[in-house]
């Protein structure tokens, strides 16, 4: 029995100790990622405050904000006009074919005093024009 838990000790303490190891490693390897990443941003943000303080300033000529709306509106209006006009592609509604039930809601929708049960489909449909009279 001695030496069962003999083994079984040792076993757990093995365990115990990679699991400490490995969970130290990972730890080490993250800060060791965070911080170059953060040395990474500090040398970036450097170089570009070097960058923009060795560029002149130029003046822009400030325009008036109605003359950008009316550009702007004058702009777009272009497009649009391209666009319509470079589409080769024309746009036409689908007629679809209605269902007797479509027309039987419709009817029943116009003049309730119709119901489904007593609407008479095939007199309704042939003086609607959609079927012949037999």
């Amino acid at each position: 029995m001695d030496s069962l838990s003999f083994i079984l000790i040792s076993s757990f303490s093995e365990g115990l100790t990679v699991t400490v190891i490995g969970v130290t490693v990972v730890f080490l390897v993250l800060g060791i990622l965070s911080l170059a990443i953060y040395l990474i941003g500090y040398i970036t943000s450097r170089i570009a405050k070097r960058i923009e303080s060795k560029e002149k300033i130029v003046a822009v000529p400030k325009v008036e904000k109605e003359e950008d709306e009316e550009l702007a509106a004058v702009i777009a209006s272009a497009i649009a006009a391209y666009m319509i006009l470079r589409s080769k592609v024309v746009s036409r509604p689908i007629r679809k074919k209605r269902s007797l039930w479509d027309f039987a809601r419709k009817v029943e929708a116009i003049m309730p005093e119709h119901s489904v049960s007593r609407l008479n489909y095939d007199e309704l449909l042939i003086n609607e024009g959609l079927r012949r009279s037999c």
